[in-house]
């Protein structure tokens, strides 16, 4: 990771120079991009190439590849799930993404398995319940601009903001 490069004001990566110099190597390093490589996140990384100094070698160049599919889409096969729900019973809700086909890392009689989620916690129940209030807020025509106008207060009372001064109380406790 490119934080190699500075870590302890470049320390370490000093260290690691002069270390491969002693060992008798020359070392080389380029910051590449993974996503340029089929990685389907962008993902800066340093990679280092060292090899003896008195063999005649050059950093060499590498062959991008673009492979035009989103993380999202590896995703979209799976059953939306509620808090503690396993999801595994019901298996695929659609046919694989393109790119797990084509990367042979799904075929059509695949099982789905271990696709369960956790249970919530108190405060991610509340966060929830909160949500739901949003939601039913924006399909009652309530004016909120944004989710960031949204403030949680005590005693179970969600205020929302509608950004022009007014505000409106509801109960989600």
């Amino acid at each position: 990771m490119p934080g190699l490069l500075s870590a302890k004001n470049g320390q370490i990566f000093r260290n690691i120079q002069k270390s491969v110099k002693e060992s008798g190597y020359h070392m080389e390093l380029k910051t590449l991009n993974a996503h340029d490589f089929g990685v389907l996140q962008q993902r800066r990384r340093v990679i280092l190439i060292g090899w003896p100094k008195k063999k005649s070698f050059e950093y060499p160049e590498f062959t991008t590849v673009g492979n035009g599919y989103l993380v999202k889409q590896l995703f979209s096969d799976l059953p939306t799930l509620k808090p503690a729900e396993d999801g595994s019973k019901n298996g695929y809700v659609e046919k694989a993404a393109d790119y797990l086909s084509l990367k042979k890392i799904r075929t059509s009689n695949d099982v789905l398995t271990q696709h369960v989620t956790r249970p919530h916690n108190e405060l991610a129940a509340k966060e929830h319940r909160e949500r739901k209030v949003l939601e039913s807020a924006f399909l009652c025509g309530l004016c909120v601009l944004s989710w960031f106008a949204v403030k949680s207060l005590d005693a179970g009372f969600l205020m929302l903001d509608a950004g022009d001064g007014s505000r409106t109380m509801k109960d989600v406790g």
